[in-house]
Protein backbone atom coordinates (compact mmCIF):
# COMPACT_ATOMS: atom_id res chain seq x y z
CA UNK A 1 0.00 0.00 0.00
CA UNK A 2 1.24 3.42 -1.08
CA UNK A 3 1.51 5.85 2.10
CA UNK A 4 0.73 8.59 -0.40
CA UNK A 5 -2.51 7.59 -0.50
CA UNK A 6 -3.38 7.11 3.00
CA UNK A 7 -5.48 9.83 4.72
CA UNK A 8 -5.81 10.78 8.36
CA UNK A 9 -9.21 10.44 10.21
CA UNK A 10 -10.81 8.76 12.89
CA UNK A 11 -9.95 5.13 13.53
CA UNK A 12 -11.23 2.87 16.12
CA UNK A 13 -9.42 0.34 17.28
CA UNK A 14 -9.36 -3.08 19.87
CA UNK A 15 -7.61 -3.14 22.80
CA UNK A 16 -7.35 -6.42 24.75
CA UNK A 17 -5.55 -5.08 27.23
CA UNK A 18 -6.46 -2.58 29.82
CA UNK A 19 -5.01 0.78 29.73
CA UNK A 20 -2.10 2.07 31.52
CA UNK A 21 -0.81 -1.77 31.15
CA UNK A 22 2.39 -2.46 29.19
CA UNK A 23 0.23 -4.73 26.41
CA UNK A 24 -1.44 -1.11 25.83
CA UNK A 25 1.17 1.36 25.59
CA UNK A 26 2.64 -1.43 22.86
CA UNK A 27 -0.98 -0.65 21.32
CA UNK A 28 -0.60 2.97 21.19
CA UNK A 29 2.45 3.11 20.27
CA UNK A 30 1.29 1.86 16.76
CA UNK A 31 -1.53 4.54 17.03
CA UNK A 32 1.32 6.93 17.21
CA UNK A 33 3.18 6.13 14.72
CA UNK A 34 0.32 6.49 12.37
CA UNK A 35 -0.91 10.15 14.20
CA UNK A 36 2.89 11.69 12.83
CA UNK A 37 2.93 9.99 9.92
CA UNK A 38 -0.99 10.56 8.40
CA UNK A 39 -1.88 14.27 9.81
CA UNK A 40 -5.66 14.20 10.89
CA UNK A 41 -5.47 11.14 12.09
CA UNK A 42 -7.53 10.39 15.46
CA UNK A 43 -7.19 7.20 17.85
CA UNK A 44 -9.73 5.88 19.78
CA UNK A 45 -9.09 2.55 21.56
CA UNK A 46 -11.81 0.47 22.94
CA UNK A 47 -11.33 -2.60 25.03
CA UNK A 48 -11.84 -5.33 23.22
CA UNK A 49 -11.32 -8.52 25.56
CA UNK A 50 -13.71 -11.09 26.35
CA UNK A 51 -16.03 -9.46 28.54
CA UNK A 52 -16.37 -6.86 25.86
CA UNK A 53 -17.46 -8.67 23.12
CA UNK A 54 -21.21 -9.30 23.43
CA UNK A 55 -21.88 -5.74 23.67
CA UNK A 56 -18.94 -5.03 20.60
CA UNK A 57 -20.63 -7.88 18.58
CA UNK A 58 -24.15 -6.15 18.70
CA UNK A 59 -22.24 -3.13 17.39
CA UNK A 60 -20.91 -4.92 14.50
CA UNK A 61 -24.34 -6.61 13.69
CA UNK A 62 -25.78 -3.00 13.63
CA UNK A 63 -23.18 -1.47 11.19
CA UNK A 64 -21.09 0.42 13.91
CA UNK A 65 -18.17 -1.44 13.72
CA UNK A 66 -14.63 -1.10 15.59
CA UNK A 67 -12.36 -0.58 12.30
CA UNK A 68 -10.09 -2.93 13.49
CA UNK A 69 -10.79 -5.82 15.75
CA UNK A 70 -9.67 -9.34 17.03
CA UNK A 71 -12.91 -10.95 15.75
CA UNK A 72 -11.85 -13.35 13.54
CA UNK A 73 -9.95 -16.94 13.45
CA UNK A 74 -9.67 -19.58 10.93
CA UNK A 75 -9.00 -22.42 13.35
CA UNK A 76 -12.32 -21.15 15.36
CA UNK A 77 -15.49 -21.95 13.20
CA UNK A 78 -17.93 -19.71 15.51
CA UNK A 79 -15.96 -16.77 13.85
CA UNK A 80 -16.92 -17.82 10.11
CA UNK A 81 -20.17 -15.97 9.92
CA UNK A 82 -18.48 -12.56 9.75
CA UNK A 83 -16.81 -13.22 6.99
CA UNK A 84 -19.93 -15.08 5.18
CA UNK A 85 -22.22 -11.94 6.32
CA UNK A 86 -18.96 -9.51 4.64
CA UNK A 87 -18.06 -8.12 7.71
CA UNK A 88 -14.78 -8.33 7.25
CA UNK A 89 -12.36 -6.67 4.68
CA UNK A 90 -11.06 -9.41 2.49
CA UNK A 91 -7.31 -8.80 2.67
CA UNK A 92 -5.85 -11.43 0.54
CA UNK A 93 -4.71 -9.24 -2.18
CA UNK A 94 -3.10 -6.81 -0.40
CA UNK A 95 -1.34 -9.77 1.14
CA UNK A 96 -0.29 -11.60 -1.68
CA UNK A 97 0.99 -8.37 -3.66
CA UNK A 98 2.45 -5.53 -0.64
CA UNK A 99 6.43 -5.99 -0.29
CA UNK A 100 7.97 -6.17 3.21
CA UNK A 101 11.19 -3.97 3.18
CA UNK A 102 11.42 -4.86 6.92
CA UNK A 103 11.32 -8.83 5.66
CA UNK A 104 13.56 -8.73 3.15
CA UNK A 105 11.25 -7.65 0.12
CA UNK A 106 9.36 -11.08 0.84
CA UNK A 107 5.45 -10.45 0.54
CA UNK A 108 3.27 -9.57 3.56
CA UNK A 109 1.89 -13.21 3.17
CA UNK A 110 5.60 -14.75 2.67
CA UNK A 111 6.49 -12.69 5.94
CA UNK A 112 4.15 -15.03 8.23
CA UNK A 113 5.65 -17.99 9.24
CA UNK A 114 4.24 -21.06 7.42
CA UNK A 115 2.86 -22.82 10.95
CA UNK A 116 0.71 -19.65 11.17
CA UNK A 117 -1.48 -18.30 8.01
CA UNK A 118 -4.12 -20.99 8.46
CA UNK A 119 -5.52 -19.01 11.50
CA UNK A 120 -6.12 -15.92 9.51
CA UNK A 121 -7.78 -17.68 6.68
CA UNK A 122 -10.88 -19.00 5.36
CA UNK A 123 -11.18 -21.00 2.19
CA UNK A 124 -7.85 -19.69 1.71
CA UNK A 125 -8.99 -16.37 1.66
CA UNK A 126 -7.33 -13.80 4.56
CA UNK A 127 -9.68 -12.33 6.46
CA UNK A 128 -6.83 -10.90 9.01
CA UNK A 129 -2.93 -10.61 10.14
CA UNK A 130 -1.39 -12.87 13.08
CA UNK A 131 -0.01 -10.40 15.40
CA UNK A 132 0.80 -12.84 18.61
CA UNK A 133 1.48 -16.57 18.53
CA UNK A 134 0.40 -18.39 21.63
CA UNK A 135 1.72 -22.19 22.36
CA UNK A 136 1.78 -24.46 25.13
CA UNK A 137 4.72 -25.74 26.24
CA UNK A 138 6.10 -27.78 28.85
CA UNK A 139 8.17 -25.32 31.19
CA UNK A 140 10.91 -26.27 34.00
CA UNK A 141 12.92 -24.55 36.07
CA UNK A 142 16.20 -25.07 34.65
CA UNK A 143 18.29 -24.28 37.28
CA UNK A 144 16.78 -26.85 39.36
CA UNK A 145 17.10 -29.26 36.59
CA UNK A 146 20.73 -28.80 36.41
CA UNK A 147 21.09 -28.77 40.24
CA UNK A 148 19.83 -32.44 40.47
CA UNK A 149 21.20 -33.14 37.34
CA UNK A 150 18.32 -33.88 35.54
CA UNK A 151 17.73 -33.23 31.87
CA UNK A 152 13.82 -32.35 31.08
CA UNK A 153 11.26 -34.99 29.81
CA UNK A 154 11.26 -35.85 26.12
CA UNK A 155 9.42 -38.72 26.11
CA UNK A 156 6.50 -39.93 28.96
CA UNK A 157 8.44 -42.92 31.07
CA UNK A 158 11.28 -39.85 30.91
CA UNK A 159 8.26 -38.02 32.64
CA UNK A 160 7.45 -40.61 35.11
CA UNK A 161 11.32 -40.81 36.52
CA UNK A 162 11.56 -36.85 36.55
CA UNK A 163 8.59 -37.17 38.47
CA UNK A 164 10.06 -39.33 40.68
CA UNK A 165 13.18 -37.86 40.97
CA UNK A 166 11.76 -34.40 42.36
CA UNK A 167 9.72 -36.23 44.73
CA UNK A 168 13.06 -37.71 46.08
CA UNK A 169 14.55 -34.39 46.74
CA UNK A 170 10.81 -32.69 48.50
CA UNK A 171 9.52 -31.22 45.31
CA UNK A 172 6.54 -31.36 43.80
CA UNK A 173 7.00 -32.50 40.03
CA UNK A 174 4.10 -30.44 38.49
CA UNK A 175 2.27 -27.37 39.58
CA UNK A 176 -1.15 -27.32 38.37
CA UNK A 177 -4.34 -25.48 39.22
CA UNK A 178 -7.51 -27.16 40.98
CA UNK A 179 -9.85 -24.63 39.63
CA UNK A 180 -9.33 -24.06 36.04
CA UNK A 181 -10.71 -27.38 34.43
CA UNK A 182 -9.28 -26.15 31.07
CA UNK A 183 -5.81 -26.14 32.40
CA UNK A 184 -6.52 -29.39 33.72
CA UNK A 185 -7.82 -30.36 30.77
CA UNK A 186 -4.32 -29.17 29.06
CA UNK A 187 -2.90 -32.60 30.26
CA UNK A 188 -5.83 -34.77 28.65
CA UNK A 189 -5.63 -32.51 25.83
CA UNK A 190 -1.75 -33.14 25.07
CA UNK A 191 -1.77 -36.89 25.79
CA UNK A 192 -4.43 -37.14 23.32
CA UNK A 193 -2.61 -35.99 20.29
CA UNK A 194 -0.12 -37.47 21.13
CA UNK A 195 -2.28 -41.14 21.65
CA UNK A 196 -5.32 -40.51 18.57
CA UNK A 197 -4.44 -37.60 17.03
CA UNK A 198 -6.30 -34.21 16.05
CA UNK A 199 -8.66 -35.82 14.14
CA UNK A 200 -9.61 -38.54 16.45
CA UNK A 201 -10.47 -35.82 19.13
CA UNK A 202 -12.73 -33.65 17.09
CA UNK A 203 -14.28 -37.14 15.84
CA UNK A 204 -15.55 -37.01 18.96
CA UNK A 205 -15.46 -33.80 20.64
CA UNK A 206 -17.32 -31.94 17.50
CA UNK A 207 -18.90 -34.96 15.92
CA UNK A 208 -20.73 -38.08 16.90
CA UNK A 209 -17.94 -41.19 17.48
CA UNK A 210 -17.40 -42.52 20.77
CA UNK A 211 -14.49 -41.88 22.88
CA UNK A 212 -14.91 -45.60 24.44
CA UNK A 213 -14.27 -47.24 21.07
CA UNK A 214 -11.28 -46.02 20.23
CA UNK A 215 -8.09 -47.66 22.76
CA UNK A 216 -6.11 -44.37 22.32
CA UNK A 217 -8.64 -42.30 24.74
CA UNK A 218 -8.30 -44.89 27.63
CA UNK A 219 -4.65 -44.85 27.48
CA UNK A 220 -4.36 -41.57 27.49
CA UNK A 221 -6.80 -41.31 30.60
CA UNK A 222 -5.14 -44.07 32.26
CA UNK A 223 -1.54 -42.19 31.80
CA UNK A 224 -3.32 -38.87 33.48
CA UNK A 225 -4.66 -41.18 36.14
CA UNK A 226 -1.17 -42.36 36.96
CA UNK A 227 0.07 -38.63 37.58
CA UNK A 228 -2.72 -37.97 39.88
CA UNK A 229 -2.27 -41.76 41.68
CA UNK A 230 1.57 -41.41 41.90
CA UNK A 231 1.17 -37.68 43.64
CA UNK A 232 2.91 -35.96 40.70
CA UNK A 233 0.66 -32.77 41.02
CA UNK A 234 0.68 -29.83 43.57
CA UNK A 235 0.35 -30.32 46.93
CA UNK A 236 -3.31 -28.89 47.55
CA UNK A 237 -3.56 -28.26 43.98
CA UNK A 238 -7.43 -29.04 44.09
CA UNK A 239 -7.78 -25.39 46.10
CA UNK A 240 -4.90 -23.46 44.35
CA UNK A 241 -6.11 -21.07 41.78
CA UNK A 242 -4.17 -20.27 38.81
CA UNK A 243 -2.13 -17.31 39.76
CA UNK A 244 -1.03 -19.36 43.13
CA UNK A 245 -0.10 -22.09 41.22
CA UNK A 246 1.83 -20.48 38.54
CA UNK A 247 3.61 -18.73 41.76
CA UNK A 248 4.43 -22.00 43.54
CA UNK A 249 6.23 -22.82 40.41
CA UNK A 250 8.65 -19.29 40.28
CA UNK A 251 9.19 -20.16 44.17
CA UNK A 252 10.85 -23.78 43.48
CA UNK A 253 7.55 -25.51 45.07
CA UNK A 254 7.39 -27.49 41.84
CA UNK A 255 9.71 -28.41 38.87
CA UNK A 256 7.18 -28.30 35.67
CA UNK A 257 4.05 -26.19 34.90
CA UNK A 258 2.18 -27.11 31.12
CA UNK A 259 1.19 -23.67 30.31
CA UNK A 260 0.76 -20.81 27.45
CA UNK A 261 3.43 -18.58 26.07
CA UNK A 262 1.51 -15.92 28.03
CA UNK A 263 3.06 -17.61 30.95
CA UNK A 264 6.24 -15.26 31.74
CA UNK A 265 4.86 -12.06 30.66
CA UNK A 266 1.65 -12.66 32.92
CA UNK A 267 4.07 -13.77 35.69
CA UNK A 268 6.96 -11.18 35.73
CA UNK A 269 6.44 -8.96 38.19
CA UNK A 270 6.54 -12.37 40.39
CA UNK A 271 9.32 -14.14 38.78
CA UNK A 272 12.77 -14.23 41.32
CA UNK A 273 15.92 -12.69 39.45
CA UNK A 274 17.60 -15.34 39.74
CA UNK A 275 14.95 -17.81 38.31
CA UNK A 276 16.31 -20.04 35.20
CA UNK A 277 13.11 -20.95 33.61
CA UNK A 278 13.29 -23.41 30.08
CA UNK A 279 10.12 -24.71 27.89
CA UNK A 280 10.51 -28.01 25.79
CA UNK A 281 7.78 -30.12 23.66
CA UNK A 282 4.76 -32.37 25.46
CA UNK A 283 6.28 -35.34 25.75
CA UNK A 284 6.40 -37.91 22.86
CA UNK A 285 4.22 -40.98 23.84
CA UNK A 286 6.04 -44.10 22.03
CA UNK A 287 3.51 -46.31 20.23
CA UNK A 288 0.69 -43.38 20.27
CA UNK A 289 -0.96 -43.29 17.29
CA UNK A 290 -0.90 -39.58 17.11
CA UNK A 291 0.63 -36.37 16.40
CA UNK A 292 4.11 -36.74 18.50
CA UNK A 293 5.64 -33.20 17.25
CA UNK A 294 1.99 -31.81 17.63
CA UNK A 295 1.76 -28.07 19.26
CA UNK A 296 -1.24 -26.82 20.57
CA UNK A 297 -1.52 -23.05 20.40
CA UNK A 298 -3.81 -20.17 18.75
CA UNK A 299 -2.83 -16.77 17.28
CA UNK A 300 -4.35 -12.86 18.32
CA UNK A 301 -4.33 -11.33 15.02
CA UNK A 302 -6.57 -8.31 13.84
CA UNK A 303 -9.31 -7.66 11.31
CA UNK A 304 -10.30 -4.62 9.34
CA UNK A 305 -13.77 -3.67 8.95
CA UNK A 306 -15.33 -3.97 5.02
CA UNK A 307 -17.94 -0.89 6.98
CA UNK A 308 -14.60 1.16 8.31
CA UNK A 309 -14.77 4.76 7.65
CA UNK A 310 -11.08 4.71 6.64
CA UNK A 311 -10.31 1.43 5.57
CA UNK A 312 -6.87 2.62 3.83
CA UNK A 313 -5.76 3.82 7.20
CA UNK A 314 -6.96 0.34 8.98
CA UNK A 315 -5.15 -1.52 6.91
CA UNK A 316 -2.00 0.32 7.63
CA UNK A 317 -2.64 0.17 11.47
CA UNK A 318 -2.53 -3.68 10.76
CA UNK A 319 0.97 -3.33 8.42
CA UNK A 320 2.87 -0.85 11.10
CA UNK A 321 1.26 -3.28 13.94
CA UNK A 322 3.29 -6.16 12.30
CA UNK A 323 6.25 -4.22 11.22
CA UNK A 324 9.70 -6.40 11.87
CA UNK A 325 10.49 -3.45 14.21
CA UNK A 326 7.11 -3.55 16.33
CA UNK A 327 7.02 -7.41 16.46
CA UNK A 328 10.81 -7.06 17.65
CA UNK A 329 9.85 -4.74 20.17
CA UNK A 330 7.05 -6.61 21.41
CA UNK A 331 9.06 -9.67 21.72
CA UNK A 332 11.51 -8.67 23.29
CA UNK A 333 9.61 -6.35 26.05
CA UNK A 334 6.47 -8.25 26.69
CA UNK A 335 7.39 -12.08 26.12
CA UNK A 336 5.47 -11.93 22.96
CA UNK A 337 5.92 -15.21 20.25
CA UNK A 338 5.81 -13.58 16.26
CA UNK A 339 4.47 -15.39 14.13
CA UNK A 340 6.67 -13.45 11.36
CA UNK A 341 9.99 -14.58 9.45
CA UNK A 342 13.25 -13.57 11.08
CA UNK A 343 11.85 -11.85 14.19
CA UNK A 344 13.84 -13.54 17.65
CA UNK A 345 11.83 -15.54 20.11
CA UNK A 346 11.70 -13.73 23.36
CA UNK A 347 14.98 -14.21 24.97
CA UNK A 348 12.79 -14.16 28.47
CA UNK A 349 11.85 -17.99 27.15
CA UNK A 350 15.28 -20.20 26.80
CA UNK A 351 14.28 -23.10 24.37
CA UNK A 352 10.93 -21.80 22.64
CA UNK A 353 12.90 -21.18 19.36
CA UNK A 354 14.15 -24.72 19.40
CA UNK A 355 10.67 -25.72 19.96
CA UNK A 356 9.31 -23.81 17.37
CA UNK A 357 12.03 -24.88 14.89
CA UNK A 358 11.10 -28.46 15.80
CA UNK A 359 7.16 -28.21 15.00
CA UNK A 360 7.83 -26.10 11.73
CA UNK A 361 6.89 -29.18 10.16
CA UNK A 362 4.58 -30.27 11.97
CA UNK A 363 0.74 -28.99 13.33
CA UNK A 364 -0.70 -26.50 15.74
CA UNK A 365 -3.74 -27.33 16.92
CA UNK A 366 -6.48 -24.99 18.32
CA UNK A 367 -5.60 -24.65 22.08
CA UNK A 368 -8.12 -27.05 23.85
CA UNK A 369 -9.52 -28.04 20.46
CA UNK A 370 -11.54 -25.10 20.71
CA UNK A 371 -13.84 -26.91 23.22
CA UNK A 372 -13.58 -24.63 25.97
CA UNK A 373 -15.21 -21.56 23.93
CA UNK A 374 -18.57 -23.44 24.10
CA UNK A 375 -19.66 -23.48 27.64
CA UNK A 376 -22.18 -26.84 27.54
CA UNK A 377 -19.10 -28.59 24.87
CA UNK A 378 -16.69 -27.97 27.69
CA UNK A 379 -18.51 -29.30 30.39
CA UNK A 380 -19.06 -32.27 28.96
CA UNK A 381 -15.51 -32.52 28.01
CA UNK A 382 -13.50 -31.42 31.11
CA UNK A 383 -15.81 -31.86 34.01
CA UNK A 384 -14.83 -35.66 34.10
CA UNK A 385 -11.57 -34.56 33.77
CA UNK A 386 -11.74 -33.20 36.96
CA UNK A 387 -13.37 -36.03 38.88
CA UNK A 388 -10.62 -37.42 37.74
CA UNK A 389 -8.31 -35.27 38.89
CA UNK A 390 -10.22 -35.33 41.85
CA UNK A 391 -10.19 -39.21 42.07
CA UNK A 392 -14.26 -39.02 42.41
CA UNK A 393 -13.59 -41.37 38.93
CA UNK A 394 -11.23 -44.29 37.27
CA UNK A 395 -10.18 -43.62 34.07
CA UNK A 396 -12.47 -46.09 32.83
CA UNK A 397 -15.12 -43.86 33.88
CA UNK A 398 -13.84 -40.95 32.78
CA UNK A 399 -14.00 -41.52 29.28
CA UNK A 400 -17.73 -43.22 29.81
CA UNK A 401 -18.89 -40.20 31.43
CA UNK A 402 -17.10 -38.00 28.51
CA UNK A 403 -19.42 -40.51 26.53
CA UNK A 404 -22.27 -39.86 27.93
CA UNK A 405 -21.73 -36.11 28.41
CA UNK A 406 -21.40 -35.22 24.98
CA UNK A 407 -24.31 -38.22 23.94
CA UNK A 408 -26.83 -36.03 25.73
CA UNK A 409 -25.40 -32.95 23.90
CA UNK A 410 -26.22 -34.05 20.64
CA UNK A 411 -29.66 -34.92 21.42
CA UNK A 412 -30.72 -31.29 22.94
Amino acid sequence: MQATKIKGGPLEVGALWPEGSDNFKAVQRVGDNLTKQFPGTQLTYTFSNTKARPQLELRWKSGDPLDVDNIFNGANTSSYHWVEEGQLKNLTDTLKTTKRSDYDGKTWEDSIMPLFRSFAQLKGQYYAVPDQAIVLGLYYNKKMFDQYGLKPPATWDDLIQVSAALKAKGVDPIAVTGTNNGYMGMWWDYLLEREVGTQAVMDVAWGNKKAADNPGFLRAAKKLEQLVGDGDFLKGFEGTDFTAAQTEFFRGKAGMILMGSWLVGEMKQSIPADFQIGIVPFPTVPGGQGDQKGVFGTVFQWSAADKSKNPELAVEYLRTLTSKEEQTTRAKDLGFISPYEGVPTPASIPGLDSMLKDAANASLTYYYYGIIFDKQRADAWYLPVTHLYFKSVKAEQMVQEIDTNLTRLRGQ
